[in-house]
């Protein structure tokens, strides 16, 4: 795993001159020009996902889950890497925009002012289609599919190539943010696929990240309405901040419950454990009432671990 680690991070430097030529070279305008003209096409992608996602959960139904660690790991190391870049090449574009113009000007403004800004903003849109994958690999090693999984997909593929169509300015926040916490989410999925133990509190954290990343969506989206509804010019539609809202707010909605439900099990798990621990060495109040379970016994020193109820795997979406 790790020559092939080194093999592609040598691969990456060595076409870094490519990634420069193409920053300069690239033409946002046509490209927006297309999608303008095209966006719908995330439609059909959707509905074949979901039609491919049911018929191989079918096909999959009586066979045994496939042994992908090698294909998981790179897959979730290009997404990881693809996903830094991406954070810093956007990152420079944000600054640029906080420094000299302000708050406000980063989230209204439909132009691009540094090198690799428009490439990386364009390949955060299409990569949302390749992004689908990640459902695949989980049905072909029979791996649950939750509705917030599919649901989170299908939205975000269709939003974005629609928001893409129509140069919202918000587009540059929500693409910074997203970048970012994929940047450590997809780092993650890959050290898991090398059977790395990574602590599940690194789950959660990651979780978090992805709550805070709706929250923060959220907050974008209503300063672009405040600020277009007082006449600053905002680049966005009325139709597109209240699409933005029902699609953050319900990805708030299902991420916090998702952690909710995770992490009280696991807390209960914690509470209950360590009551039966100290109840193992309380004395019996009562030493003439019979022990139901005579042969029960319970060690004093055990700890719980937490990965053995828990497949921090199944603790991010």
């Amino acid at each position: 795993m790790l020559i092939l680690l080194f093999k592609l991070l040598n691969l990456i430097n060595q076409n870094m001159n490519v990634i420069n030529d193409l920053e300069i070279n690239f033409n946002t305008t046509e490209c927006q020009k297309w999608f303008v003209q095209n966006w719908h096409i995330s439609v059909y992608l959707s509905i074949a996902y979901v039609c491919v996602i049911y018929v191989l959960k079918l096909w999959m139904r009586n066979k045994n889950a496939f042994k992908l660690n090698v294909y998981l790991f790179v897959w979730n190391t290009l997404l990881a890497v693809f996903s830094t870049i991406g954070t810093f090449r956007v990152l420079n574009e944000m600054l640029y925009r906080l420094v000299n113009h302000g708050f406000d000007y980063s989230i209204c403004s439909q132009e691009y002012h540094t090198q690799g800004s428009g490439l990386w903003i364009f390949l955060f849109i299409f990569s949302k289609s390749f992004e689908l994958l990640d459902t695949i690999f989980l049905v072909l090693r029979k791996k649950p599919v939750m509705f917030l999984h599919w649901y989170h997909h299908v939205t975000v593929l269709i939003f974005c190539w629609w928001s893409y169509s129509l140069y919202a300015g918000t587009g540059f926040w929500y693409a910074f943010v997203n970048y970012t916490v994929h940047s450590f989410m997809y780092t993650y999925y890959a050290l898991q696929s090398m059977g790395v133990r990574v602590p599940s509190a690194l789950s959660k954290a990651i979780t978090i990240g992805q709550i805070f990343q709706m929250f923060f969506g959220l907050f974008i989206t209503l300063m672009s309405f405040v600020l277009k509804f007082y006449g600053n010019g905002c680049g966005v539609n009325y139709d597109y901040v209240g699409v933005s809202i029902a699609l953050y707010g319900s990805y708030f909605y299902l991420f916090y419950q998702f952690f909710k439900n995770r992490w009280s099990r696991y807390i209960y798990y914690i509470l209950v454990t360590e009551m039966l621990t100290k109840s193992s060495t309380r004395p019996n109040p009562n030493p003439n009432r019979l022990d139901p379970n005579p042969t029960r016994t319970l060690d004093p020193n055990f700890k719980p671990d937490p990965t053995r109820t828990l497949n921090p795997k199944n603790m991010i979406i």
